[in-house]
């Protein structure tokens, strides 16, 4: 039953990871991870393991965009559990959970394993918000490399992406 015919109704899953997700992005890390967690009540592995993977991917990135390193390897931990259920390379949960990785081992100064990752999200040559950060985090590393050619490039690359999903590209 809908949320609209029956106030007292569970809200979808989506709905919440969406919204999570939002904060998470405009930088609410408190907020996001409430609704993240919100949602993994919500989820169930066995019924959506796709929406259960990405509240997890949710929570990873919060715990590592506010320095708790444990919780995030935690989560990522969890998503590899679920890793089964992805079957191809392709699939946007993997691509994230790359991404969220990479990150972490950009701070653990593992460039090359970082930038590896970061490169096997942008190889794909999608253009999402998942890719924008990939070229954003692989900006980072060869920032942190002391190659600025490198790290302008792939920050041009990033821009490039964002710049073609608002239709905005140059």
């Amino acid at each position: 039953m809908a949320a609209a015919s029956d106030p007292g109704a569970s809200p979808a899953v989506a709905t919440v990871h969406n919204r999570a997700r939002a904060l998470e992005l405009i930088g609410r890390f408190a907020q996001a991870q409430s609704g993240y967690e919100l949602a993994l009540r919500l989820a169930s592995p066995s019924r959506n393991a796709t929406f259960y993977a990405f509240c997890l991917l949710g929570l990873a990135s919060v715990a590592e965009r506010s320095g708790d390193r444990v919780a995030a390897a935690r989560y990522l931990a969890q998503v590899m559990e679920l890793q089964g259920s992805f079957q191809s390379a392709d699939n946007p949960v993997l691509m994230r959970r790359a991404v969220t990785q990479g990150r972490l081992d950009l701070t653990d100064g593992k460039l090359d394993e970082a930038r590896g990752l970061f490169d096997s999200v942008l190889d794909r040559h999608e253009k999402n918000t998942v890719t924008i950060l990939a070229g954003l985090g692989k900006a980072e590393v060869e920032l942190v490399g002391s190659d600025a050619a490198a790290a302008v490039a792939a920050a041009r690359t990033a821009s490039g992406l964002a710049q073609s999903l608002q239709g905005t590209s140059e």
